[in-house]
């Protein structure tokens, strides 16, 4: 008996390559506090240009590169990084065989179409941009119509500045200038680190977070 090669790989998102599990917002009691902001029409302005608070989104995808296990973040604040909405997925734990077939495409694929979609799709507090922390996270621009940017901090850059950079996806170089880096809190990449400590302090109370 055999299966074929759809079903095999199918089932990689249908058993264990699949299904993110939402733990919720950390804080909806202050969805409210910004809500006039986040409405607001901004007339072609960047963000952050007009001084009022605005969501963005931090996408942390932990990747194991022996086991291709991964557990994916997002963690929602406003652009000062008061935090609004965490989201996190379950771990995502490959076959050896499903390993093998995708190759060197595993964790672009685990992280971009399983994690990354399974977190916007989740999402209930909408970004005006969306952070990634590794140039191949930017490919989940292909599924949102949100800009996605890649941050940096000025350490990681080699600069003195007091605010972080942004790298745009190489066929969205115009999302580079949809946000005032100004507007931005100069410790805001520490966003990934803090999804990452919140994911070690989940694993270690329940084995679905661990990788």
């Amino acid at each position: 008996m055999t299966s074929s090669s759809d079903d095999f790989l199918d089932s990689a998102e249908n058993d264990q390559m699949g299904h993110g599990e939402k733990v919720g917002s950390i804080t909806d009691d202050l969805s409210g506090f910004v809500n006039d902001q986040l409405d607001l029409a901004r007339n072609g302005n960047k963000l952050g240009a007009d001084g009022l608070t605005y969501p963005v989104a931090f996408v942390h995808v932990t990747f194991d590169s022996k086991t291709g296990n991964a557990v994916g973040g997002m963690l929602v604040t406003d652009n000062t990084g008061i935090p609004l909405e965490f989201l996190i997925t379950s771990a995502v734990r490959p076959t050896r065989a499903q390993q093998i077939l995708y190759g060197k495409r595993l964790k672009s694929y685990i992280s971009i179409n399983l994690c990354g979609k399974q977190l916007l799709n989740d999402i209930k507090t909408k970004p005006k941009v969306i952070f990634v922390h590794e140039d191949l996270m930017l490919g989940i621009h292909a599924h949102t119509s949100i800009p996605v940017l890649m941050l940096q901090s000025t350490e990681q850059l080699g600069t003195v500045t007091t605010h972080p950079m942004v790298i745009p996806p190489k066929n969205k170089p115009e999302y580079a200038d949809v946000i005032d880096l100004t507007s931005l809190d100069a410790d805001m990449v520490d966003a990934f680190d803090r999804i990452e400590k919140c994911r070690e302090v989940l694993a270690s109370r329940n084995d679905d977070y661990k990788i």
